[in-house]
């Protein structure tokens, strides 16, 4: 072997750095003695680094460990254990990440971020392992909980936490988040509910999941009756846009139908929506039909939603019932071909609306006339 002879040749004269050993790692045809052999010639103790983990098999990272190296657990190093690879382990990832914590008075050797990624990248057997190894069972602190329920294993470390802790931390803001963008968030928030967990959520809390996570995590709290909060325009808009709108807005408007007012803006926010506004307009409109103003603003919105205009429309003014509308919201429906848009679908509605006590002017079918896609329509009705 070239790199044997060498050292054979030149040892004295050649410096075992931590270059040379990540390079030797890199090489498919390392051996344990080449290893062995780099170490022997190395004067100073061999420290583990974020770029030997990275390079190394779990095998190797064994080897340096039972030569006495060292190594500093940081979130760097957490981090490049779970890419470990092994010649025979299927679970390298894991197995590289316990022997590297498996050590001495580890609270010397570990980072606080280090610690915490612990909690949001690994198994809860490791962490186990880690709360074993610093003895911090009684230190359990809301930036654990929360790295905790981001993890895909959030439910059996947070399991364990409970059992060694005896309380049950609050759902804060945080927490929700942390937990709403984790796959299993769902089994976490419930896990919580089940042990008693206050929730303390604000309405910026609220706002920030609905903008940037699922929302399903945050339905669960709504249809559990858990969630404490005057809903206000600005949360009914955010839940518009939300990808879980329908959910939760029937989470709302089971629990706080009473208390929400609805406004222009939510129909605006709902057109934006191109899976489920439609659907949410409809609800909104079945349940508090009565109790909602229509404006130009809400026709234009309703109208121009790209996969239920014309239904939505309908619902807005039959859903109401025609009796209950006002001058003013009748005279609304006839600027309702001013959205070019719709075209069609507005020729479809003025022929239906025939009969009613809503005129139908000239002047609006010379409007909508000019649309070619809706010539052939209007020549029908």
């Amino acid at each position: 072997m070239v790199v044997a002879f060498l050292l054979d040749r030149k040892g004295a004269n050649i410096n075992i750095t931590e270059e040379l050993v990540q390079a030797a790692l890199r090489n498919p045809t390392c051996s344990a003695e080449l290893i062995n052999t780099l170490l022997d010639r190395k004067k100073a103790p061999f420290r583990i680094t974020e770029g030997i983990v990275r390079a190394a098999h779990y095998e190797d990272i064994k080897i340096l460990l039972n030569r006495g190296a060292k190594v500093k657990i940081t979130k760097e190093i957490v981090i490049a254990s779970k890419g470990n690879r092994s010649w025979l382990s299927p679970d390298a990832s894991e197995d590289t990440t316990k022997a590297l914590i498996d050590q001495k008075d580890l609270n010397k050797f570990i980072t606080e971020q280090g610690f915490l990624e612990v909690f949001r990248q690994c198994s809860a057997d490791v962490v186990e392992l880690l709360l074993n190894r610093t003895g911090s069972y009684s230190q359990i602190t809301d930036d654990l909980l929360e790295a905790a329920s981001s993890n895909l294993d959030g439910c059996r470390i947070l399991q364990l936490l409970l059992k060694c802790t005896g309380s049950c931390p609050p759902i804060t803001d945080e927490l929700l988040k942390a937990a709403s963008s984790n796959f299993y968030g769902h089994a976490i928030v419930q896990l919580l509910l089940d042990r008693g967990a206050n929730v303390e959520i604000t309405e910026r809390g609220l706002l920030d999941i609905l903008t940037h996570s699922s929302g399903s995590v945050l339905t669960l709290l709504i249809v559990t009756g858990r969630l404490n909060l005057i809903i206000t325009k600005e949360v009914i808009n955010a839940v518009a846009e939300s990808f879980y709108a329908l959910p939760i807005m029937e989470g709302l408007l089971d629990q706080k139908g009473v208390d929400m007012t609805v406004t222009d803006e939510f129909f605006t926010a709902a057109s934006k929506n191109p899976s489920q506004g439609g659907k949410v307009m409809k609800l909104l409109i079945e349940r508090k039909g009565a109790d909602i103003h229509i404006t130009e603003e809400a026709i234009r919105a309703v109208a121009n939603h790209p996969a239920s205009g014309e239904a939505a429309i309908k619902h807005l003014f039959y859903g109401r019932g025609i009796n209950l509308m006002n001058d003013e919201e009748l005279k609304l429906i006839q600027k309702i071909s001013i959205f070019p848009p719709r075209a069609e679908a507005v020729i479809k509605f003025l022929h239906d609306l025939r009969g009613t006590n809503i005129v139908i002017t000239k002047e609006m079918i010379l409007h909508v006339a000019q649309f070619p896609a809706s010539g052939e329509e209007l020549r029908r009705s």
